[in-house]
């Protein structure tokens, strides 16, 4: 009988781990979302005060590039939220990558 508890204890433990595990993976995923986005503001708030076309032009390119990762950890959030329950997203209100800027 005791050794029955031990299992059922042991399992407990296992389970607790691989619940912190999958936390602290939301975590990571989150936090580099975040990261991008902020990437993609800063870029947004440069392409504003951009000079000129000539100026802009790069800018622009390069916030459209760096949206590949934010879109990739935006999927891989949703992802990782779905594997432990969370089906009620609402991600795109804390989480929206924005569009892409057209070059003019």
């Amino acid at each position: 009988m005791h050794y029955a508890g031990g299992q059922r204890n042991g399992f407990q433990r296992l389970e607790q781990e691989l619940l912190q595990a999958r936390f602290d993976t939301l975590a990571r995923i989150s936090r580099t979302l975040e990261e991008h986005l902020e990437t993609l503001e800063h870029l947004r708030e440069k392409i504003e005060r951009a000079a000129g076309e000539e100026e802009r032009s790069p800018l622009v390119a390069e916030f459209n590039q760096a949206r590949e990762p934010a879109k990739r950890y935006r999927w891989y959030l949703e992802v990782q939220r779905d594997v432990m329950g969370l089906r009620n997203h609402g991600l795109d209100e804390f989480y929206r990558v924005p569009p892409r800027i057209e070059q003019m």
